[in-house]
């Protein structure tokens, strides 16, 4: 059994083009297959076998999309954060807080 990631992110992007590129050309089973596979990977970071080509494809160029906007998602919140560490000695400078 795997060990659950502490997970920043409680989503993860699912992107119109997805149906337009991969999911109009599955049968409802690969798609649940799919989406199924996607929130293991999104939560636990668990990287499925899939037999289909279809679907290893479909999921190579999703998780990949995933990882790229969580990585910008923390890059964001660190900003954040040096912002908020910015704004917190400002207040404190003029005696705000």
């Amino acid at each position: 059994m795997y060990e659950r990631k502490e997970s920043v992110q409680v989503f993860f992007k699912f992107y119109d083009d997805y149906a337009d590129n991969y999911l109009e050309f599955m049968t409802g089973d690969q798609v649940k297959e799919l989406m199924l596979a996607l929130v293991d990977y999104h939560r636990d970071g668990i990287i499925p076998q899939f037999n289909d080509p279809l679907l290893a494809m479909a999921f190579k160029v999703i998780s990949g999309n995933i990882d790229r906007d969580r990585e910008k998602y923390l890059e964001m919140c660190e900003q954040n954060r040096q912002n908020a560490l910015r704004r917190r000695q400002k207040m404190e400078e003029f005696g705000i807080v």
